[in-house]
């Protein structure tokens, strides 16, 4: 299991950044998990509820927030091996449970009009699930939103910026594009055959052949690239999806003699 928080930093630093863009990066701050995902968000009341405007679309927070723990809640493997006369298989099963990450892919995906999010949305007319403010600034009175808007306009001759993955700007607001990466992976599968005694001769004393596949299979409700990847790499800023490369699937045999 995991609990990664920032207790303090450096008298005088509030805020370390590790990696990202202006809108979107993931920081060291205390009080939040290392590497925590901040980013452009919505408004929202104390309750956590999204605040609506008069137009019928969520409002944008002007300031930047976290929105998302990269860290898992826990990870976990499983290896076993199945053994039949000459022959064994063994399999490595990985188990992640939790983590947030910033899908940058999917949010220009969106943006373009390349993804399969908004080609699904095109006659989509929604209600956002929020509230919006029946009082004034100074005396907010928040009730239930009702106000229908098409998330793309039917019209072609209509503003390419009405569009719902578009009137945020390039990419969207970040908390648009936080998802979770849990995932369940077939890490590696290996096929072993010991060669009998009576193949060998005189000159060796054992012979096997192993076939073995990684990276062959993998279950996951993240939109993205690979959620085991990162954007910079190997480095300490990790939750972030930018066209990443995705992991390999690599295959090999091997011969191993014994004299």
């Amino acid at each position: 299991a995991y609990e990664n928080d920032v207790e303090e930093l450096a008298e005088g630093v509030e805020d370390i950044g590790l990696n990202g863009f202006v809108s979107t990066s993931v920081d060291v701050v205390p009080g939040q998990p290392f590497s925590v995902i901040y980013g452009t968000g919505f408004q929202r009341t104390e309750n956590d509820e999204l605040i609506i405007g008069a137009d019928g679309w969520p409002l944008v927070d002007p300031v930047r927030k976290p929105l998302g723990d990269p860290n898992p809640d826990w990870i976990a493997g499983l290896r076993n091996t199945f053994t039949f006369g000459d022959f064994s298989l063994t399999g490595l099963l990985d188990f992640r449970q939790g983590g947030d990450m910033w899908c940058g892919t999917c949010g220009i995906m969106d943006y373009f009009g390349t993804s399969l999010t908004s080609a699904d949305e095109r006659n989509d007319v929604v209600v956002f699930d929020g509230v919006y403010n029946a009082g004034t600034a100074d005396e907010p009175n928040y009730v239930q939103n009702d106000r229908t808007v098409a998330l793309a306009e039917a019209d072609p001759n209509a503003s390419f910026s009405s569009f719902y993955r578009v009137r945020y700007g390039f990419g969207g607001i970040s908390e648009m594009s936080i998802y979770d990466t849990s995932w369940l992976r077939l890490r590696e599968l290996s096929l072993n055959y010991n060669l009998p005694s009576n193949m060998l001769g005189n000159v060796f004393t054992g012979a096997s052949i192993s076939l073995t596949g990684r990276n062959l299979w993998l279950s996951t409700e993240y939109p993205g690239i690979d959620p085991e990847t990162n954007l910079t790499g190997d480095s300490n800023g990790y939750g972030l999806d930018y066209f990443n490369m995705p992991n390999t699937r690599s295959y090999s045999a091997t011969v191993r003699l014994n004299f």
